[in-house]
């Protein structure tokens, strides 16, 4: 059997193609990556480190937290970075207890605002904002949300296509922040960019033939 686990050496010489010492594991270093809280309750309990609540860190998934003396444990050899906002727009914070559905208790960001319908399903709302129609929902006796599809349907038979188009050519600035965008530039220097090249000269007309 392999031996697995490791540290950042060990994922390092892995990117590189190297034998490593240790097999790296990831488990929870992203959202594809992650446990379900359930499991990771579990796991707690397998390592004996206790019956305390398990964060959920995803509430869409219901991924949970992977605390350092479980990835000690399991010989995770990643950390993961987990975003302060979810995609519900509110932000991971203020811990409140929730239940599952098979009874487990968990704890949730505090902006975690749902309600239950008349079928016993759970629905979760955007921005904590209950008035609002919801983004997801959690089918009865599930594990995790759903999201709710709110476009209307688009009906393509009554669509009338506009007898003019405005053109949306962008200006030769806007083009550059666009160039610049992609290349991970956060902004345009304060002199006009241009190819020092005539190859790359060619390939910016090439490529961005409004530049002229």
């Amino acid at each position: 059997m392999s031996k697995t686990g490791g540290g950042a050496e060990q994922v390092r010489a892995t990117l590189e193609h190297r034998q490593p010492a240790a097999i790296p594991m990831d488990f929870g270093g992203t959202s594809v990556t992650g446990i379900h809280v359930s499991c990771v309750a579990a796991l707690r309990r397998h390592y004996g480190l206790g019956d305390d609540p398990v964060r959920v860190i995803d509430p869409g998934q219901m991924l949970g937290e992977i605390g350092d003396d479980l990835k000690r444990a399991m010989g995770i050899g990643v950390e993961g970075i987990v975003r302060r906002m979810t995609r519900f727009g509110f932000p991971l914070g203020e811990w409140k207890p929730w239940r599952m559905y098979d009874g487990l208790e968990v704890l949730v960001p505090g902006g975690f605002t749902v309600s239950v319908n008349a079928h016993g399903d759970t629905l979760l709302y955007p921005q904590s904002d209950a008035s609002a129609p919801p983004s997801a929902r959690m089918p009865k006796d599930g594990y995790f949300f759903d999201s709710i599809i709110r476009q209307e349907p688009i009906e393509e038979d009554r669509w009338t296509p506009p007898t003019t188009w405005k053109s949306t050519a962008p200006s030769r600035r806007s083009s550059c922040n666009t160039w610049s965008a992609r290349r991970g530039a956060h902004r345009l220097p304060d002199a006009p960019w241009w190819p020092a090249s005539a190859a790359r000269r060619w390939a910016t007309w090439r490529w961005f033939p409004e530049w002229g």
